[in-house]
């Protein structure tokens, strides 16, 4: 490798870890995009953070369709697979990041404070790669055909692989993300997605 001064090789770690982040958001920003084109209808799930709250209605599902489920999202332009697609993706991601933020780590180049943030960074995908597939066999357990979660730096989304969901489904996927996940409820969210 080329000799590089102590600096330079920070400054390469740095520019390196937020490319591959920088990758990472852009990936899950357009899946977002994507997601929001096709939803049929609107799914405003808002729900309070206090989980003793209780959760009236109005709040549950701010709009439903007209036969009281909730909107689903259509399959135009997703492939025959896509939450095989969706994890072999988020797996292939979660590797690269946890292998650049390791060199981070070990390299005694990088000063105490980038190698203090590497970790914690290293920590939180080691707990989002254990608690997705967990929250995943969760909701298969109850019922739902397939599941796949996607984290974000607001949170966690949620998809479903049903027809619809029901306010009583909703409330489901909230109290097992929010038990699994350990996020607040208003940091899940969920969508509904059926495929051909």
């Amino acid at each position: 490798m080329m000799d590089l001064k102590r600096g330079q090789w920070v400054r390469w770690a740095a520019f390196l870890l937020l490319f591959v982040l920088g990758l990472y958001y852009v990936i899950h920003a357009q899946v977002w995009q994507r997601w929001t084109r096709e939803v049929m209808g609107s799914l405003a799930v808002s729900v309070p953070s206090d989980p003793d709250v209780s959760w009236p209605e109005e709040i549950l599902v701010q709009e439903t369709a007209p036969s009281g489920e909730v909107p689903v999202l259509g399959s135009a332009g997703w492939t025959q697979d896509y939450f095989g697609d969706a994890r072999r993706e988020r797996e292939r991601a979660w590797q690269e990041a946890a292998a650049l933020l390791q060199a981070m780590v070990d390299d005694p180049q990088v000063t105490a404070e980038g190698r203090r943030q590497a970790e914690e960074r290293l920590l939180q995908l080691a707990r989002e790669r254990e608690r997705a597939p967990q929250l995943e066999a969760v909701l298969r357990a109850k019922g739902y055909e397939d599941a796949l979660v996607l984290f974000g730096e607001r949170g966690a989304t949620v998809v479903l692989k049903t027809k619809g969901l029901s306010k009583e489904d909703v409330a489901r996927v909230l109290d097992a993300a929010r038990e699994v996940l350990e996020l607040p409820l208003d940091a899940i969210h969920i969508l509904a997605r059926s495929d051909p």
